[in-house]
């Protein structure tokens, strides 16, 4: 049976990069697809061209091309990779040194807001933002330099390394809810109180995803994506 060449299996590859399809380990996956299913119609008639093959099977993707596959396959990462980030939360909150440092922070700015309570104010409030950008700028920093170490772009690690969203949504969540607290015009000391309670959390979101997972990333690609190991290889 006649089957797919080195040369026309570079071919394939460019097809997808035209195709707006960026990430190699995707590219790895279509490939093979698009492979499978020429040699299939070689199989029923090998006089087809190679092009016209290749039309056939792309023509059955529909107006949109690969760009369903793409979004599909990204969702389906994300919703695998907020899982983990669950598991790895919960973890580190049962963890006795976590909840010790947790404590000893609540108790801190207990003890802070009863003697300096607008200063302590300040400090939490530049603190929780000045990390959130510090990690915002971070985070496309070493996302470049995984890029480069890699060759290749990957859907894993782009979200690994852009988690923009969480950062986003933390800080968003967290300037709606104190804007509300001011405009009540509740007491600073209660203020403190909710900072004392719920930055500890947020804290620790920004540890698991900003530093821990990003630093087992080569682990995580390993896991999630058998087509890493061939990258590698």
């Amino acid at each position: 049976m006649r089957k797919v060449s080195s040369q026309e299996l570079e071919k394939l590859f460019e097809f997808t990069k035209e195709h707006y399809v960026e990430y190699y380990d995707l590219q790895i996956e279509l490939v093979d697809h698009l492979a499978c299913a020429i040699e299939e119609k070689w199989e029923k008639d090998n006089t087809i061209s190679f092009e016209k093959a290749l039309k056939d099977v792309f023509d059955k993707f529909g107006i949109f091309g690969f760009s369903e596959l793409v979004d599909e396959r990204r969702k389906k990462i994300e919703r695998k990779y907020f899982r983990l980030i669950k598991k790895c939360y919960w973890e580190h909150l049962q963890k006795k040194e976590y909840l010790g440092l947790m404590i000893l922070y609540i108790l801190i700015q207990f003890g802070l807001a009863l003697f300096v309570p607008k200063i302590t104010f300040i400090i939490s409030v530049v603190l929780i933002y000045g990390l959130m950008l510090a990690q915002f700028v971070r985070l496309k920093i070493n996302y470049k330099k995984k890029e480069k170490e890699i060759g290749y772009k990957l859907i894993l690690v782009d979200v690994i390394y852009k988690n923009y969203h969480f950062i986003c949504f933390s800080s968003t969540i967290f300037n709606l809810l104190l804007q509300y607290y001011l405009m009540m015009n509740y007491n600073i000391v209660y203020i403190n109180i909710f900072l004392a309670i719920t930055l500890p959390f947020i804290y620790l979101g920004i540890y698991i995803i900003c530093y821990f997972l990003p630093n087992k990333t080569d682990k995580i690609l390993d896991s999630f994506s058998p087509e890493y190991k061939l990258i590698k290889g």
